[in-house]
């Protein structure tokens, strides 16, 4: 028999105060990520180069989304929601509570945060995914840490072949190359001498596109949206288009009305669930899922050792290589450049422990009063994620500022840090007086199909976070963004 009455979220002070600091620094680098695909056209995102002719500033902010973020956060995402799946699960089996009902709601109730946020904000949106792939996690609960890292191997083994056949399938066409055909039929290419030819192989995609794709010209008097349809409908390569491509989704999101930047929205999701989730991302994804779960029954969090050589490997490994494939990227052919990219699903997940492990060993030294800066930040990681994007949405919208692709990479980076300054003041302030978080109490409450009390009692505003090394039975995957 299923008591829903016998489980209720965990109060604060049981919560874990490694992974929700850790939960709390993965929003800043999700954000340095996700703020150039919110603010800038899509297009512009599938070059593995800096800006070309950008000042040093853009360049210096690109190489540090490169290197230090790209790939690396979502990573840990997946590592944390892996290790509070084992929480939820261990707690519920205490309890005496059905596991599987509880978790199928509670993943269904994210995967419509997920919908709504990709058709009323974003399109990069992460819950929906998640949701999806916490299916596979439900049906190892019962795994024990041997078996889920046997499953984290494979799915990591997964992730590169699949990774690598997108590669050999999809490679983009090389910048500068992909122009429309009006522009070839009217300008016969120069010649070129030899030391004037791109590096590398030739992309043909590129090379066969100019012959294959018709004229596109644009409309200004019709709808954005109805004119990328038909963009798409012309031609097997978009890239051929891709400044038309880029200009109409400046002019939906800019103009509007919301039909039109949501038609944007939904065509460019539904590119990444075809094109992206299939080859490495979903399986990688999952990989973590798996490593997460491992982690947390082997009760890595208490193992100072073990976070040591976390901390070692990402310092002699995951963060050099994480340097030389931006380097070998920026100067490499796209082709290459898209070869060296299947290699980062392999080393990232270094840099993502390495970020985990340092946070947890802060805890015990004087810097855990910073990390207890960021803990309430993780606690409300959800509301978090999403305010980010609704912030960035009246940026950027129509229906805000309507200021969509004016800001260069440096002022996008600049303005993560700003909204990132005030959600710390802003957590620390609510979670003084609120359990949670505003989208994690709607989460909770239609979780376990009953309102819970948000509220804090007098005594528990000043209970003291727990320590790392002293792991609770804790409703830890509602945090997770």
């Amino acid at each position: 028999m299923e008591h829903h009455e016998q489980l209720a979220p965990t109060t604060s002070d049981r919560r874990i105060l490694a992974l929700d600091a850790a939960r709390g620094f993965a929003i800043l680098g999700i954000f340095c990520v996700n703020v150039a695909l919110m603010a800038r056209p899509l297009v512009e995102m599938f070059s593995h180069r800096p800006p070309e002719g950008a000042p040093a500033i853009d360049i210096a902010a690109w190489a540090f989304v490169r290197v230090f973020c790209e790939g690396k956060f979502y990573p840990l995402f997946s590592i944390l929601f892996g290790m509070g799946f084992v929480l939820l699960i261990d707690r519920a089996r205490e309890r005496g509570v059905r596991v599987v009902p509880l978790y199928l709601r509670r993943i269904l109730v994210l995967a419509l945060f997920g919908i709504a946020h990709i058709a009323l904000l974003w399109y990069g949106d992460i819950l929906l995914i998640y949701s999806v792939c916490a299916l596979a996690l439900l049906l190892a609960h019962r795994a024990s840490a041997r078996t889920l890292l046997i499953l984290a191997g494979i799915f990591m083994a997964v992730s590169l072949l699949t990774a690598a056949v997108g590669v050999t399938l999809m490679t983009p066409p090389e910048p500068g190359q992909a122009i429309s055909h009006t522009e070839a039929a009217s300008e016969p290419p120069p010649e070129k001498t030899p030391d004037e030819a791109p590096p590398g192989p030739p992309s043909l995609v590129a090379a066969d596109a100019p012959a294959q794709a018709p004229s596109f010209a644009i409309d200004p008097g019709r709808p954005p949206a109805e004119q990328f349809l038909e963009l798409l409908e012309s031609s097997e390569d978009p890239f051929v288009h891709e400044e038309q491509w880029a200009e109409l989704e400046i002019r939906a999101n800019r103009e509007g009305p919301f039909d039109q930047a949501m038609t944007f929205r939904l065509i460019h999701y539904a590119m990444f669930a075809v094109f992206a989730m299939p080859f490495g991302f979903g399986p990688h994804v999952l990989s973590m899922f798996f490593l997460g779960a491992a982690l947390m029954r082997l009760g890595v969090l208490s193992h100072r050792h073990l976070l040591m050589r976390f901390v070692a490997l990402g310092m002699s490994v995951g963060l050099p290589a994480a340097v030389v494939i931006a380097i070998a990227q920026a100067n490499a052919s796209e082709q290459v450049a898209s070869w060296l990219s299947v290699a980062t699903f392999a080393i990232a997940p270094f840099v993502s422990l390495l970020y985990l492990a340092a946070i947890a060993l802060a805890c015990s030294t004087p810097l855990a009063r910073f990390v207890r800066l960021l803990a309430p930040v993780g606690q409300m990681a959800l509301t978090n994620y999403l305010l980010q994007s609704l912030v960035m949405a009246y940026i950027m919208q129509h229906w805000g500022l309507g200021r969509f692709a004016d800001f260069s990479r440096a002022q996008l980076l600049a303005m993560v840090f700003a909204i990132y300054a005030a959600q710390i003041v802003l957590s620390n302030l609510w979670m003084r007086v609120f359990r949670f978080g505003p989208t994690e109490w709607l989460w909770r409450t239609l979780t376990y199909l009953r309102p819970q009390p948000i509220l804090r009692s007098p005594s528990a505003r000043s209970t003291p976070h727990p320590s790392p090394q002293h792991p609770t039975s804790e409703d830890e995957n509602d945090r997770v963004a």
